[in-house]
């Protein structure tokens, strides 16, 4: 909220439950995600005016950040989580048509590019339970246009062998899943 980081317990009796500040930015801020791990010990919160990376342990409410050991978060737009160690975030560093999804190994920081896609602005991720990913591309229209968006599928060989070094994946990697969409600002894997 602004310029802090905070929790609502929703007890569930219907009435409005209260923002609980657990850590102050001391700046204004514009979140584009907030995600919670599978094992739901800690949530990762972004701040898309800095481009910096929260862990709020979600016992205590102790709050560090994510420091890239590699790599830099410019530009993230959306994370998805792999296991409580490994996840994924898609960016657009350059504010340019290229966005680029990257794996982020939370022990220890490392960031690697495992795909690349030209001509599009950020785009929304999300990793089903076998490690696909999920993403949705747009056309790089502004304002954008009926049927910018088409959402793809990487499969996770297809990712672990880009992150073992193999070759970036580009568009021509994906799956078509559905094309011709008129908007995609987020995707969830059910």
């Amino acid at each position: 909220e602004n310029s802090y980081i905070g929790i609502i317990d929703a007890n569930g009796d219907g009435a409005p439950a209260a923002v609980a500040k657990v850590y102050d930015l001391g700046k204004a801020t514009f979140g584009s995600f907030v995600k919670v791990s599978p094992d739901g010990s800690f949530a990762l919160f972004v701040d898309s005016i800095s481009y910096e990376i929260f862990s709020i342990n979600l016992t205590d409410y102790d709050v560090a950040e994510v420091v890239p050991s590699s790599g830099s978060f410019d530009g993230a737009f959306d994370l998805a989580f792999i296991d409580s160690q490994n996840c994924y975030f898609s960016a657009n560093p350059a504010w340019g048509t290229t966005n680029e999804i990257l794996h982020l190994d939370l022990s220890n920081g490392n960031i690697v590019e495992v795909a690349s896609i030209d001509n599009t602005f950020s785009g929304p991720i999300d990793v089903d339970d076998s490690g696909n990913l999920y993403y949705v591309e747009n056309k790089a229209n502004y304002p954008a246009k009926p049927g910018d968006y088409t959402l793809l599928n990487f499969e996770a060989g297809k990712l672990a062998s880009a992150l073992n070094g193999g070759p970036v994946l580009g568009v021509e990697d994906a799956r078509v899943i559905a094309s011709g969409l008129d908007g995609g600002y987020d995707v969830a894997w059910h």
